[in-house]
């Protein structure tokens, strides 16, 4: 994806809405950091902590997309999951929605990410 299309999306995304210009320098903040110090960045996520690696997609798309990279299934999630529900998480990945889930079932919920 070139620049001015990712700069787009960020702008544009709905999870960005009410923070346009902030979503914008977390880029921007992000772009510098891994470059010039080319280690991962620790960043506030639904009350928890992501670590975002330079060379990781999924976990810089949710810094720049306030958390909700997948806007209609975090929302999704967001809406149904309650404290004290297990989750299983197949296919974790980079474990963005396992953390999204953690942070909605709480220390009496459980998370199983494969």
């Amino acid at each position: 994806m070139n620049l001015e299309r990712l700069l787009e999306e960020i702008w544009n995304h709905p999870a960005n809405r009410d923070g346009k210009m902030a979503a914008v320098l977390r880029f921007l903040h992000w772009q510098i950091h891994k470059r010039l110090l080319g280690r991962p960045l620790n960043v506030p996520f639904h009350g928890l902590r992501l670590r975002v690696f330079p060379d990781s997609n999924p976990t810089s798309a949710a810094y720049y997309f306030n958390g909700m990279a997948d806007f209609s299934e975090m929302s999704f999630i967001r809406k149904y999951l309650r404290p004290g529900d297990r989750v299983l998480d197949v296919g974790a990945n980079t474990g963005v929605y396992s953390l999204l889930a953690a942070s909605l079932v709480g220390s009496v919920g459980e998370i199983h990410a494969f």
